[in-house]
């Protein structure tokens, strides 16, 4: 098996030169990671402190309070780790989630939404499967447990808070929290303020790896986009050639992912960056936004987590 894992791996990587065969690498990596393989960075933060040194492309970076980024979207194996009953009848990680305004609004902190992931998860209590809540895909063969490294979907905004707390509360004890890392004030969803910085910035209409002269054409060797025609989630590992400036992976393509701030100031939505498996690349660039409300589930929709303040 490990020889094998070894084998598929430099399949992988030499499969990341043009001509890209989209299909045929998701077919790999689905199978390396049934063989056990987990990246080595899978828990690693990338800090944005030292601003002056980080490429701002257009990104106001002044307002914005030291912080940092998890490198990945949350994954299936992660966010497993949380599905416990104890974390479904604890109060405490389900209240106060950060609120913060629209972008007319610079993303300001205006308090926090009180009880209403409680009362949200109150409502789901007919869900529940020995206590717990799992995401409506888990057992889903395309995008569940089975795809341990592939990111978590259909998981509502309110539960993707309560993941936030829930590795705050745990932080020690956890692979994150055993990284050399000091324990951070706050765990949260980014603003999109921040996503945009860790993107690398929206300047030129640009991807979050870059600019591309032919989208339709090359961007199936860094995103998995509707181009790919995988037509399902890849491990969040799968496209190196998708980094950011900052090397922050898979923001462009693959999962949307829940932000912290309101749409707009309709107040009525929180908003989503970064495309997914099934759309056309232009959806995909850092300048794209779309918005939910906070009780919905997609299985276009993922999440990472923030660090924040950065100590």
């Amino acid at each position: 098996g490990e020889k094998l894992k070894t084998r598929l791996l430099g399949l992988h990587r030499r499969g990341q030169d043009a001509p890209c065969t989209p299909m045929r690498m998701a077919a790999v990596a689905d199978l390396i990671d049934t063989l056990g393989y987990s990246p080595p960075d899978l828990y690693t933060f990338i800090p944005l402190v030292e601003r002056d040194a980080i490429p701002s492309y257009g990104v106001e970076r002044d307002s914005i309070p030291p912080y940092a980024i998890a490198r990945y979207p949350v994954t299936n194996a992660q966010y497993a780790r949380f599905l416990m009953p104890e974390n479904f009848a604890n109060k405490d990680l389900w209240v106060g989630f950060p609120k913060y305004a629209e972008p007319e609004k610079k993303y300001e902190k205006i308090g926090d939404w009180g009880e209403d992931g409680w009362d949200w998860l109150k409502s789901e209590k007919d869900r529940l499967e020995n206590g717990v809540l799992y995401p409506t895909l888990w057992r889903d063969a395309r995008f569940g447990i089975g795809r341990p490294n592939a990111p978590v979907v259909r998981v509502t905004w309110y539960e993707a808070n309560a993941y936030c707390k829930w590795l705050l509360a745990n932080w020690d004890e956890l692979e994150e929290g055993q990284q050399g890392l000091a324990k951070p004030a706050e765990i949260r969803l980014p603003t999109e303020k921040e996503w945009v910085l860790a993107a690398g910035g929206e300047a030129n209409d640009r991807f979050a790896f870059g600019e591309l002269q032919n989208a339709e054409e090359e961007i199936t060797c860094h995103a998995n986009t509707a181009e790919s025609r995988i037509q399902r989630t890849t491990p969040v590992w799968m496209y190196p050639n998708g980094a950011s400036p900052l090397e922050v992976m898979d923001m462009s393509g693959n999962v949307f992912e829940w932000q912290a701030n309101y749409y707009d100031k309709d107040h009525n939505s929180t908003a989503w960056r970064g495309g997914c498996w099934s759309n056309v690349p232009d959806v995909a660039r850092v300048s794209s936004r779309l918005r939910f409300n906070p009780s919905s589930r997609n299985y276009l929709l993922g999440f990472r987590v923030v660090l924040a303040p950065h100590p």
